[in-house]
């Protein structure tokens, strides 16, 4: 995880999201599989509730369940998957 908020912290921020919240933000997004799509081979952007406010973050699992990386989904592509 910490490897996540000293990559990603700032950007979760920017979408209202403290650095508290991410973990149950990256737990809820798994338990509750609201997948949007899958990005690439292996990055799955998922929708989530957090606080009252739908968010979209793109989590990378390991086949070992290790996670890689989180981050908060791009703007850009949240519109474009919007529109499809």
């Amino acid at each position: 995880m910490l490897h996540i908020l000293e990559n990603n912290q700032e950007d979760f921020l920017q979408r209202g999201i403290t650095e508290d919240e991410i973990p149950d933000l990256i737990i809820t997004a798994i338990s509750e599989e609201k997948i949007i799509c899958i990005q690439g081979k292996s990055r799955i952007i998922y929708q989530v509730e957090i606080n009252g406010i739908i968010q979209y973050v793109s989590l990378e699992i390991s086949h070992n369940g290790y996670l890689v990386s989180a981050n908060p989904t791009p703007t850009r592509l949240i519109n474009k998957l919007i529109q499809e």
